[in-house]
């Protein structure tokens, strides 16, 4: 139940169905003016994102008081409840959809941008990669040695480099490590890079990279945008507002090919039922694969 609060248990895992007096379909239609995507998996991917600013559903004209929202929800067993709720502080926005869009699988250390895990009883190494940014408190030459030593002193059958809901960055960071894993032959077919509609921007390149480099497969769901865009994506703020503003700073063509997105050699699409039962399906149908 992480990210929810008590005081609305009762609709976990329900259906929203109405904003203020909206239905959700045309909510849904109304916030695709204003997102920029690339394809439907991206505007999949950014709807309940936005879904959390008051000020962009009273701009559209969804809201008239952005200091109470009524929300309506259509439960499992079909029963109809309704909220009045007071939104959040902004900050506060991104940490409870990082709570939602986790598995108690990969909690461990979510205040890192990456992490080693070495799961025994699967023989398997687990690598998030939750941001293309070196972390100050944990050095990427760091990161890389203790992926080498782990993998070097245990028995690994498959190793897992989880690139889901990674917004992107520089790319260059994870390349020195892609470069030793390439030197690791014992590896060869049992890379596994896990994708979905928040995989973007450098971790979208490291992912080809790695496919290409390591013959890893890919698995889980189509990226937000294409493998043939802009790029390395910088952020400023703007003085007045305090909005951060993003731009592009080098332009990608890894394949020949048009293509709308980076597919997966393995699709597994999650469930409400999957975040019910708190089970990743993606790794857990990794795991399940011969080694």
């Amino acid at each position: 139940m992480n990210g929810v609060h008590p005081q609305y248990k009762d609709v976990m895992y329900g259906k929203l169905i109405k904003v203020q007096d909206t239905n959700i379909e045309d909510v849904m239609k109304a916030l695709e003016q204003v997102i920029a995507y690339d394809n439907v998996y991206g505007l999949q991917h950014n709807l309940p994102l936005y879904l959390l600013y008051p000020s962009v559903l009273h701009g559209l004209g969804i809201i008239d008081n952005k200091d109470e929202i009524k929300l309506t929800f259509q439960k499992k067993d079909s029963t109809i409840i309704e909220y009045a709720v007071t939104p959040l502080e902004q900050p506060n926005y991104l940490p409870q959809m990082l709570a939602r869009r986790t598995f108690s699988f990969n909690q461990t250390n979510l205040n890192l941008n990456y992490d080693v895990q070495y799961l025994p009883s699967d023989r398997a190494l687990y690598l998030p990669y939750r941001m293309c940014a070196e972390d100050k408190s944990y050095p990427i030459a760091a990161f890389e040695q203790n992926v080498l030593k782990t993998l070097h002193s245990n028995k690994v059958e498959k190793l897992i480099i989880d690139l889901r809901n990674n917004p992107g960055g520089a790319s260059w960071v994870l390349d020195p490590m892609i470069d030793k894993l390439e030197e690791v032959p014992a590896l060869t077919g049992k890379v596994f890079v896990l994708i979905n509609q928040g995989t973007a921007s450098s971790a979208l390149l490291n992912a080809y990279t790695m496919k290409q480099k390591l013959l890893a497969t890919l698995v889980g769901s189509p990226t937000q945008s294409s493998p043939n865009k802009p790029g390395e994506v910088k952020i400023f703020k703007l003085p007045e507002s305090g909005l951060n503003i993003s731009y592009s700073t080098k332009e990608f063509h890894l394949v020949e090919e048009e293509t709308d997105s980076l597919y997966p050699d393995i699709r597994v699409d999650l469930t409400i039922t999957d975040y019910e039962e708190d089970v990743d399906r993606v790794v857990q149908t990794v795991l399940s694969l011969n080694p």
